[in-house]
């Protein structure tokens, strides 16, 4: 029950996430995490409803791209850091969204692992 609450959350979330991107000016690492989290969210809601038991190569493939564009994403946050920050917040912020952002990726990546074993939710 859990994976299939997660799975319809990362849907609406994305679904926002698409409007927001279309309404501001969109640069490419934007618009790439975008084409990534598309079949990202494919995979989690086929793995939280049993909807492909079998393995495919393409998820094992999918999986492993994944989890190297969200390490990418993470050190990138990190290193634009000081030429985002104003002066008026500490690192706190950052370490927070980080750590948010940390663990929603691995229960995201952990569905396509799964997924791409073969495992049912």
């Amino acid at each position: 029950m859990g994976w299939k609450i997660f799975a319809v959350f990362l849907t609406l979330f994305t679904a926002v996430a698409t409007v927001g991107l279309f309404r501001a000016p969109v640069d490419a690492m934007a618009l790439m995490s975008y084409l990534v989290s598309l079949p990202a969210n494919v995979g989690v809601l086929l793995y939280a409803f049993g909807n492909e038991p079998r393995p495919s190569p393409y998820w094992t493939f999918f999986s492993r791209f994944f989890a190297v564009w969200v390490v990418a994403c993470l050190i990138r946050t990190v290193a634009a850091y000081p030429r985002l920050n104003s002066g008026h917040f500490g690192p706190g912020p950052l370490i927070f969204a980080l750590v948010i952002a940390g663990i929603f990726y691995f229960f995201q990546w952990l569905g396509l692992r799964r997924l791409s074993l073969g495992e049912v939710s």
